[in-house]
């Protein structure tokens, strides 16, 4: 270029890890060329001081588009490809590649050389022509309120199927405390819903602002009594969605709130409905005559184990009002991201999952850990998931420093079963990792002396550590 058109000079904008060998470069080129021809200019914060008074612009992208936005005749060329000066007739296909070069060919020094010819030949006034057209189209398909629009639309599109009305179906469970497999059996429970019933979807959650818009529907504070009323009052059915909530194992506190929410419909003339429940085994008379008020009024009841089923019969509950149904969480769909394709990359090893709740004793944690160690010894991949981080972060994090083994946490229940999908076994004192590895096939071992656990491993062939 120098050779053709005398003292040209050349500026390259940017800060990054290249400019330290681009400055040494630029330096030899300037001695035998004899003058200062290359100029890197660093860092810079108003990219318009740079560029104002440019013949020529070499780059892609967002940058590339701030050039053709001055009326500067711009060059697509970058690490992801060439693909030439930019004209008013081709302006459209280089936006198709979002000013990538993508799909347009490989970058080399003889093809850089023969577009910024053809653009510093042309007499000013076919310059300024090119790149006046360029610049209009970049106006009106990239401006900053066009692009504002475009994303507004997007949004649209994406909340189509949310409606934060409530009052249809209402969804209770023990939604919004940050346990995986809950937030899982809410999401399931969401979409039954819009795919058997017309009208909005609400639940009560612990968390209303964070669900809302985690999951686009309605959601009301379970723990404020006057909008829970008021919130079952207008719903066309309750629906208590998945999870052992009827049971007095964690608390009573916990079986009194659940036959309450049943007691608001009963009043209220709302149906009630139990997706996909567990029951615990009740241990005061006055718990169980209340479980059997909510499951005799109940217009369905759907039971995950054959366990929830005998004790539902043991009340008094006739056989034909029971149904034996999978848990939620059983049609949820893998899903797959950066990080747990990352853990997932190793094929060549066993992979296993172990998950641990907070509150286990003190031997069963030691006997998880001795399995662990175990089959580190002969080479396989442990990988601890913290379930309910609420709980389980400070006893999940001290068994991977002591295993020295890796750790994941807050992932969705689709990322969970894209790592039971790759991996051979599932350790577990927490329900739903092994409801996601029977589903993936894996090989199932439950731990402590939560009945729930204990049901699902002597009903599936899993073994209790």
């Amino acid at each position: 270029l120098s050779a053709r058109y005398g003292k040209i000079k050349l500026g390259i904008v940017g800060g990054g890890s290249e400019y330290e060998p681009l400055l040494h470069l630029a330096a030899h080129m300037n001695r035998i060329v004899g003058y200062d021809a290359i100029e890197l200019l660093g860092r810079c914060s108003d990219v318009r001081c740079a560029l104002r008074g440019a013949d020529a612009f070499v780059g892609v992208s967002r940058a590339a588009i701030e050039a053709m936005s001055m009326g500067i005749n711009t060059v697509l060329a970058g690490n992801e490809g060439f693909f030439g000066t930019v004209t008013p007739e081709c302006v459209k296909d280089a936006a198709e590649d979002n000013f990538c070069g993508r799909e347009s060919g490989v970058f080399d020094a003889e093809r850089l050389f023969l577009a910024l010819v053809h653009v510093l030949d042309m007499s000013k006034e076919e310059a300024r022509a090119e790149s006046e057209g360029v610049r209009q189209y970049i106006l009106e398909h990239h401006s900053a309120r066009e692009c504002a629009e475009r994303y507004a639309v997007f949004y649209r599109y994406a909340l189509k199927n949310t409606n934060l009305s409530g009052h249809g179906s209402c969804i209770c469970g023990y939604y919004g405390f940050g346990n995986l497999g809950d937030d899982t059996l809410l999401s399931e429970a969401i979409k039954i819903c819009r795919s058997r019933f017309d009208g909005g979807v609400s639940a009560l959650t612990r968390n209303p602002r964070r669900d809302r818009y985690a999951f686009g529907v309605r959601c009301v504070r379970r723990s404020c009594a006057v909008a829970v009323w008021r919130e079952i009052a207008v719903s066309d059915r309750l629906i208590f969605g998945g999870g052992t909530l009827f049971q007095d194992r964690t608390s009573l506190r916990s079986l009194l709130y659940y036959c309450a929410l049943a007691g608001i419909a009963r009043l209220h003339g709302v149906p009630v409905e139990l997706w996909g429940n567990g029951l615990g085994e009740i241990k005061s008379r006055a718990g169980r005559a209340l479980l059997r008020r909510v499951l005799l009024n109940a217009n369905y009841i759907g039971l995950r184990d054959k366990h929830s089923l005998e004790y539902a019969a043991s009340l008094g509950i006739s056989p034909s009002k029971l149904t034996l149904e999978s848990d939620l969480a059983y049609a949820t769909d893998a899903t797959s991201s950066a990080r747990v394709r990352a853990l997932s990359a190793e094929s060549s090893v066993r992979r296993v999952l172990v998950s641990v709740s907070g509150g286990v004793s003190r031997s069963l944690y030691n006997r998880i850990k001795s399995e662990i160690q175990a089959r580190m010894s002969v080479g396989e991949d442990v990988i601890i998931v913290v379930m309910y981080p609420r709980e389980d972060s400070q006893i999940s994090e001290a068994l991977s420093l002591a295993c020295d083994c890796k750790i994941i946490s807050d992932i969705s229940g689709g990322e969970l079963l894209y790592l039971c999908e790759h991996s051979g076994v599932c350790i577990s004192t927490r329900l739903h990792l092994l409801i996601f590895g029977e589903r993936a096939g894996c090989k199932l071992i439950g731990g402590g002396d939560d009945p729930k656990i204990n049901s699902f491993c002597e009903e599936k062939g899993g073994k209790l550590i």
